[in-house]
């Protein structure tokens, strides 16, 4: 229950309009990732001094960065043909391997980029 409301008051936020942080710099992801992390030493109950990578990979939440990418490769894939997200959407989508663009269904498509972007974001096979 608790995780359950950190997620829907943080995670709704750092998603909010996210598609627009395609370019941020680095030094402001970071303020944007230091917030999750705080979440997820909230919900662990973790002291700022210990790792928090394991507490993400255990909520299974993708980093900041890797959140945006998400969000710009899924509104690719639902605007394909159109002229939206010209030089980021791009970017993004032509980084995807082909197993994950070529994806038949929007659902399939999301489930394999989430895959795709939580083992670059973890180093997980």
């Amino acid at each position: 229950m608790f995780c359950s409301l950190v997620s829907a008051f943080v995670l709704n936020r750092l998603d909010y309009c996210n598609s627009l942080l395609v370019d941020l710099p680095a030094n402001l992801l970071q303020r944007l990732q230091s917030v999750q992390n705080s979440a997820g030493r909230l919900i662990y109950r973790l002291r700022r001094s210990e790792h928090i990578t394991d507490a993400l990979l255990s909520l299974h939440w993708l980093r900041v960065r890797e959140r945006v990418e998400y969000k710009v490769a899924v509104l690719m894939r639902s605007t394909i043909g159109r002229r939206a997200f010209a030089i980021a959407g791009a970017r993004v989508w032509n980084a995807l391997p082909s197993d994950v663009s070529s994806t038949p269904s929007l659902a399939v498509f999301g489930r394999r980029l989430k895959t795709e972007l939580f083992r670059r974001c973890y180093n997980v096979v």
